[in-house]
């Protein structure tokens, strides 16, 4: 009686255990094929960013043009409409001024070592 619960008992959580996983990889299998068929040449996303749990700004592209977006709830601001070409020159100074950032501190970082490393051989003698 004893064993024949024990093999009810895991012979459901493994059911149950095959259930959980099989929805996972059904749920991504819909969703890269709902992302497939909700694409479109003309639109696309370009960022987003949450303010608040019912606030977000939105960037997005049509066309040549990019558009910023206030959405909350279920309202849509439009704040500012670029050309593409401006948003793209944005996004390279971006990236630049980033890129010079990280080749700073790398800098910062070494001359660091140096000065730590040059105090620590003074100390010595």
């Amino acid at each position: 009686m004893i064993k024949n619960d024990i093999y009810t008992i895991f012979t459901t959580l493994i059911i149950i255990i095959i259930i959980i996983f099989l929805s996972y990889y059904v749920t991504l299998i819909i969703g890269k094929k709902s992302n497939q068929y909700f694409s479109n040449k003309n639109t696309k996303v370009l960022e987003k960013t949450m303010l608040s749990a019912n606030m977000s700004i939105v960037i997005i592209q049509i066309l040549d043009k990019v558009y910023i977006l206030a959405v909350q709830n279920k309202n849509v601001t439009v704040i500012d409409k670029l050309e593409l070409k401006k948003w793209n020159e944005y996004k390279i100074s971006q990236d630049y001024r980033e890129e010079k950032i990280k080749i700073f501190d790398s800098l910062r970082d070494s001359y660091n070592k140096i000065l730590n490393n040059k105090r620590d051989i003074n100390k010595k003698e």
